[in-house]
């Protein structure tokens, strides 16, 4: 995964998707672990973000997709744009096409 900073005009490499996909559904969150609270997911974690009134990206989900034998994928998968870390979190209920 690639992120771009537009003060720069340069692209990162951030990390690989720890389960390969193609056409997947993606999701930002700005509040997924993060916010005035931290949510289930960030307790005990030392540097929870707390951010009063500002809205940034904390994060996105990956979801579904095709893997690569071709079958159909029910994971999701969430990364944290702070800490630069994947979390696997859970799956679809069923396969929509």
């Amino acid at each position: 995964m690639w992120s771009f900073d537009p003060l720069t005009l340069k692209w990162t490499f951030e990390s690989n998707l720890p389960e390969l996909r193609r056409d997947f559904a993606a999701i930002v969150s700005d509040e997924y672990c993060g916010g005035e609270v931290a949510c289930e997911h960030c307790k005990g974690i030392k540097e929870q973000h707390r951010q009063r009134n500002i809205k940034a990206v904390n994060g996105f989900f990956v979801i579904g997709g095709e893997g690569v034998n071709g079958t159909a994928l029910r994971t999701v998968w969430y990364y944290n744009v702070v800490r630069k870390t994947w979390k696997k979190v859970n799956k679809l209920a069923k396969l929509i096409f």
